[in-house]
């Protein structure tokens, strides 16, 4: 199951400098005014929005084929994707808070 959740990590990575500059544009539109709340909210969102182009990455190279012929169940497939997307979650949080 770590595998699975390595491959979404690399693949979120691959797109992290596009998604860093969005976040650095809006950190410094934001700074100044009173409501600074609003960059940690655009970054857990932006880096939830992450997991949706995960999902469509999967899909493009077709690889929920492969990922059922693998011995783990899809129970285990899902809970990598949740576990992602809170992973996601926590790092937008935090880079919002920072």
């Amino acid at each position: 199951m770590s595998g699975f959740i390595l491959k979404d990590v690399f693949n979120i990575m691959s797109q992290g400098k596009q998604i860093l500059l969005m976040l650095l544009f809006f950190s410094v539109c934001f700074s100044g005014s009173a409501a600074s709340g609003i960059i940690v909210a655009i970054c857990t969102v932006a880096c939830a929005a992450l997991l949706i182009s995960s999902f469509s990455m999967d899909e493009m190279c077709q690889w929920n084929k492969q990922a059922f012929i693998m011995p783990l169940s899809r129970k285990k497939v899902v809970l990598s994707k949740y576990l992602v997307a809170v992973l996601c979650t926590l790092f937008g949080i935090g880079v919002g808070v920072l």
